[in-house]
């Protein structure tokens, strides 16, 4: 009899695990191992093809096969845990399996139920969550064992069996015995639905600026590597999750997905559950994005060009069109003036142009209907455009402009923009023109923004909320803001987020967390705490309800233009007076010349 049921074992168990995969029918298309035993899978064989995939020891499926998520994996063990270790690691590691996948193992050993707790253990450690392990105890009655590494916590008809209090280890184990009656009734669970033992791995991007810090970092003094933002995130995630967290630190952050270190090797390693280092989904195409923490765009960082004199914001408003057409007019109409002015010279028309630019009465006769006519539309013309000045001056006084700064890409291209850099993930946003291909130089983000502070640079595109974050943790005085500019419109627009490791059981729960967070508005209230009073600094001039109060420096161009007024009627003044003494001489000499030549005529004829 002894005989005969350890020969027929593993059918006994394939009949069990028959009725454990028809609690959920979509369980029951499960991948088995080749290397089980041939009864198991003789049992499974009897199956529809449509049930049951088995695979050969390289993990490469029969012809029917395709490469797509299986919901069952099924192992058998023989009382070798190194046997079931390597079993387990080519499922984890195959391309059928996904985080949600159930294991169950079927135990052969002839050690009963006593290698359940290891079993289990070393599914852990390979992040399978869902696992149950089958077995027979010594009085050969089927018991059904699984885990739960997040909490005490499995419904009834689980009962706790052992529970495992290890500092970032915690298991709570549990078993059933199997009967066909009640072996549905609550077989799987969410695990995930209390956190109070759960450990979350967390990685934090460390600043070079204080790498100095890397070796006494602790949890007591963790805190001094991040900002307010990535402190009040933790602090949520402990009480709203009821979670332990673990900190890894690593100078290098999340820069180019090509080359991965740093965090990203932590993430691929599956040694770290989140990097919690702001980064977008061009960075971490290749590994799981959390939902969206902060919305942010592309922007360029870039010296402040200044203000606006009043002569340049006249220039713009009026346009050169208009100052074209000033010039042209004013030509044609000093021409007309000398012309019907011809006795008082050019100067004369020069002043009258002058009155005609100032609104002040003319001294030129007009008699003709013509000139009547010419000069009426003259007059018109130059009342609008002083209406126009007098009704803006005060906009050219006090309103405050930025020049034009480096707002899109196609600025960056002009001559007043020599090398600018970038960080890796603003690469795609002109791979394909050659100027500014020419003109960038790729960067590590900390150090671009150092280089444009340092004149290194004269621009630098990254992410605009990258750029705040940065200068928090610099630490910049408020007065250096005044001489630089951040683009007022986003480049392209994009979301700052975290980077999830694969196969994460938590990953759901984590997103569900974020977006609680977000429709609450917990999440922008974080990230105002952070930068609004940066925003408020680097916000344009102009953008400023108040007006600007007058000052010296706005009178300067009426002194400007007072100066080069009295320049000029000095030296008009003076030249009139040498021409009009120059004319009274010639007059002179002529008048006398003339009364010398008829006094000779008169002595002439006295003489005759």
């Amino acid at each position: 009899m002894n005989m005969s049921f350890e020969e027929n074992r593993f059918s006994v168990l394939s009949g069990i695990l028959k009725h454990l995969m028809d609690c959920n029918h979509d369980n029951r298309r499960a991948i088995i191992n080749c290397d089980t035993d041939k009864n198991l899978i003789k049992s499974f064989s009897d199956l529809e093809s449509a049930v049951t995939i088995v695979l050969n020891c390289n993990l490469s499926a029969v012809n029917q096969l395709t490469i797509t998520k299986r919901s069952s994996f099924i192992a058998a063990f023989d009382g070798s845990l190194h046997e079931i270790d390597r079993i387990l690691h080519k499922f984890n590691q195959s391309p059928w399996w996904n985080v949600n996948s159930i294991f169950y193992i079927l135990s052969g050993s002839k050690n009963g139920c006593s290698d359940g707790e290891q079993v289990l253990k070393i599914a852990w450690k390979l992040n399978i969550l869902n696992c149950y392990f089958v077995c027979f105890d010594f009085t050969r009655k089927p018991f059904i064992f699984t885990f739960n590494p997040y909490s005490k916590y499995a419904p009834d008809p689980w009962k706790i069996v052992r529970e495992i209090t290890e500092k970032y280890d915690y298991m709570a184990i549990y078993n059933r015995p199997f009967t066909k009656r009640n072996i549905c009734t609550s077989l799987s669970f969410d695990r995930t639905k209390y956190l109070d033992k759960a450990v979350l791995n967390v990685a934090l991007c460390l600043p070079s600026s204080k790498s100095y810090l890397l070796p006494n970092l602790n949890e007591e003094n963790h805190n001094l590597i991040y900002t307010h933002f990535e402190g009040d995130m933790l602090k949520l995630l402990k009480k709203g999750l009821k979670i332990t967290l673990k900190y890894n630190y690593d100078v290098e952050p999340i820069e180019d997905p090509s080359k991965p270190r740093g965090v990203l090797i932590r993430l691929i390693n599956k040694t770290t559950d989140v990097a919690m280092c702001l980064a977008t989904h061009e960075i971490i195409f290749d590994l799981l994005p959390s939902h969206q923490i902060i919305y942010t765009g592309y922007t360029i960082f870039s010296k402040n060009r200044g203000l606006r004199s009043p002569l340049e914001k006249m220039y713009d408003f009026y346009g050169p069109m208009m100052i074209t057409a000033t010039v042209i007019i004013s030509a044609i109409t000093y021409f007309v003036i000398w012309y019907i002015n011809k006795l008082r010279g050019h100067w004369f028309a020069i002043f009258e142009i002058f009155r005609l630019w100032t609104s002040t009465s003319l001294y030129s006769k007009i008699d003709s209907l013509a000139l009547r006519i010419f000069f009426g539309v003259i007059f018109i013309y130059f009342l609008i455009l002083q209406a126009t000045f007098s009704g803006h001056l005060s906009k050219f006084l006090t309103n405050p402009e930025l020049r034009h700064n480096a707002e899109t890409l196609e600025d960056l291209k002009s001559r007043r923009y020599g090398k600018f850099c970038y960080s890796p993930p603003s690469r795609y946003l002109f791979v394909n023109d050659n100027i500014l291909e020419l003109k960038s130089t790729p960067t590590i983000f900390f150090k671009g923004i150092e280089a444009v502070l340092k004149n290194e640079m004269d621009a630098m595109i990254g992410i605009h909320f990258g750029f705040l974050v940065g200068f928090k943790r610099m630490k910049l005085a408020k007065d250096t803001f005044k001489n630089y500019y951040l683009s007022k419109n986003f480049i392209r627009d994009t979301y700052v987020l975290y980077a999830l490791r694969h196969d994460w059981p938590l990953n759901e729960k984590f997103n569900n967390f974020i977006i609680l967070l977000e429709d609450t508005g917990i999440l922008l209230k974080l990230k105002n705490d952070l930068v609004s009073d940066l925003e408020l600094l680097l916000m344009p001039i102009e953008l400023n309800p108040e007006f600007k109060p007058i000052d010296l420096e706005s009178l300067l161009f009426i002194l400007y233009f007072l100066g080069i007024g009295l320049t000029t009627a000095t030296f008009c003044f003076i030249l009139e007076r040498w021409q009009t003494k120059k004319h009274n001489f010639y007059s002179f000499n002529r008048n006398r010349a003339h009364m010398i030549e008829k006094r000779r005529r008169r002595e002439c004829i006295i003489s005759v």
